[in-house]
């Protein structure tokens, strides 16, 4: 092959990795954007779903935050989803979900959400922390100022 070839090869060969990169940088540079393209390229994987919805809860758009948690809760329910997948996927979308449900002022949904997470494997997390009976003593304090 001749030199000029060779030549011409490589800087098309550049251009075409210059373009690629920007598209990614494109990608990168928007957190839904990157965890919608994340969701797209990997959907039965919890973690996308989870910072999804993450991402939708920060600019307040809570129903798509609810679909993406939820989401991210039926993804960690596969079988084939290595165990501490499917434990982070519950867990973080439950723990997500709940916020959101305190957040809008349901202590007993918030409450509710987290006792279905409550399941042998995640009863450490659950109980542990002490989230549970944190809501309950918001929920009493709420009901007791009204």
């Amino acid at each position: 092959m001749s030199y000029a070839i060779r030549l011409l090869v490589i800087v098309i060969w550049c251009a075409v990795c210059v373009h690629q990169t920007g598209r990614r940088v494109a990608i990168f540079s928007d957190e839904r954007v990157l965890w919608t393209d994340a969701v797209q390229k990997a959907p039965t994987k919890p973690r996308p779903w989870v910072n999804l919805g993450v991402q939708y809860a920060r600019e307040g758009h809570d129903g798509l935050a609810e679909y993406a948690f939820r989401e991210a809760i039926a993804a960690a329910a596969n079988p084939d989803r290595p165990t501490e997948e499917q434990y982070l996927g519950r867990i973080l979308g439950a723990a997500n979900l709940a916020t959101l449900r305190l957040n809008a002022g349901d202590i007993d949904g918030a409450a509710a959400i987290l006792a279905t997470a409550d399941e042998p494997q995640n009863r450490s997390w659950v109980t542990s922390s002490g989230v549970l009976k944190w809501l309950r003593t918001e929920a009493d304090k709420r009901s007791s100022s009204h």
